[in-house]
């Protein structure tokens, strides 16, 4: 817990919960089946620290709320954006519906959406609109 600068009773409640799931073989926040995971048992076991942003919760680059792709200690990197599928997006294993979204249609609206985000991150530096 030390080591991942988490609170060590908050960490040991969490790996009893996870594999409480594991044991009934279901997820119960989220009603869905647990069928591939494994408990974590005994002491010694791999983590990584995840910060989710917004279009950024799968994979990829970190983004902030306008795309902007973040360095190693968060912060901006001028003048580079990224969205959707090279951020992360939604696509993929892990997002909210289980499936990746796929096909022309998923992408150009995925693709437009992150553009509307990013746009609006230049726009606010530009002093055009308020941030």
């Amino acid at each position: 817990a030390e080591m991942m600068d988490v609170d060590a009773k908050t960490l040991e409640a969490e790996v009893k919960r996870y594999n409480g799931f594991v044991e009934a073989g279901k997820d119960e926040d989220f009603n869905r089946p647990f069928t591939n995971q494994k408990p974590i048992d005994g002491e010694k076991f791999y983590a990584i620290k995840h910060q989710s942003a917004i279009l950024a919760t799968v994979s990829g680059l970190v983004v902030d709320y306008y795309c902007h792709v973040l360095d190693y200690d968060n912060e901006v990197i001028p003048g580079l954006y990224a969205a959707w599928h090279t951020a992360g997006g939604s696509a993929g294993e892990g997002n909210a519906a289980g499936q990746p979204l796929t096909g022309m249609y998923a992408d150009l609206g995925l693709a437009f959406v992150g553009g509307y985000m990013a746009a609006g991150g230049i726009l606010a530096e530009d002093g055009v609109v308020e941030g």
